[in-house]
């Protein structure tokens, strides 16, 4: 069958909701399932995504690639696709360069050309993803409204969701957000240098301030997060140990 199976479904349903309790299932479904069945590339598979999902990525990278090895032996078109998309997410999870942008163009086509314009789109989210951290906004946002158009009348509230975290027109808007402005207009983001102490340029001409303390960058975090739709609770801040503390504390210096 070109179609996941039911219980594989379910298990990438929960996955990003319940990661760690999908991952649970998938290697005890696949531990289950002999290598000769028909449902095996799935369950590979389904581990495989689950692995990437937890930022497993050396594991997920090779359970993925013998996923689909797996479904191609077995004519498993559209199953071959899926994990082509997950080996791409894991390239863009471990650091990537622009040699990877040609795969997902070429992934996108491919389901262009099979008119599953949902799952092209979806692809085509990771495509703008890798762009704007390759510092090429401009040619991430000529990508958008097609996409957008997809997604409104195709995708799902996570489509939508991710689509607008991915939107470089917000980052451009970034220096004309009152939340951005303080007092004597003092900003943190501004397209012209001169207004800001230490600027740091950023990609399409704007720079950001970062004449701040450490206690300072930590509280003004959460607004660019709020901005771009992120869960405050999707993003860590990992400190370092204070020498001065006593034993096992941390602090930040």
């Amino acid at each position: 069958m070109n179609s996941m199976p039911l219980p594989y479904t379910r298990i990438l349903t929960w996955c990003d909701r319940r990661p760690l309790c999908a991952e649970a299932i998938a290697r005890r479904l696949l531990a289950a399932t002999p290598a000769a069945s028909p449902d095996y590339p799935w369950a590979l598979f389904t581990l495989g995504w689950c692995l990437m999902i937890r930022e497993k990525l050396e594991e997920a990278f090779v359970t993925l690639e013998r996923a689909q090895a797996a479904l191609e032996r077995a004519s498993l078109e559209l199953g071959v696709l899926r994990a082509r998309h997950g080996l791409l997410l894991v390239g863009l999870l471990r650091g990537l360069s622009s040699d990877a942008l040609p795969a997902w163009e070429e992934l996108a086509t491919a389901y262009d050309q099979r008119s599953m314009p949902l799952q092209a789109a979806r692809v085509r989210i990771g495509q703008i993803r890798c762009l704007n951290i390759l510092w090429r906004p401009t040619e991430a946002l000529s990508m958008l409204a097609p996409i957008q158009a997809t997604i409104d009348e195709l995708g799902n509230d996570q489509d939508r969701a991710l689509l607008s975290q991915r939107n470089p027109t917000r980052f451009a808007a970034l220096p004309d957000n009152p939340n951005f402005i303080h007092r004597r207009d003092n900003r943190d983001f501004s397209r012209n240098p001169d207004d800001l102490r230490i600027p740091k340029r950023l990609p399409n001409g704007i720079y950001v301030e970062t004449n701040h303390s450490a206690n300072s960058i930590v509280r003004r975090i959460g607004q660019p997060l709020d901005v771009f739709n992120i869960e405050r609770s999707e993003f860590a801040i990992y400190l370092r140990e204070d020498r001065d503390a006593k034993l096992g504390g941390i602090g930040m210096r």
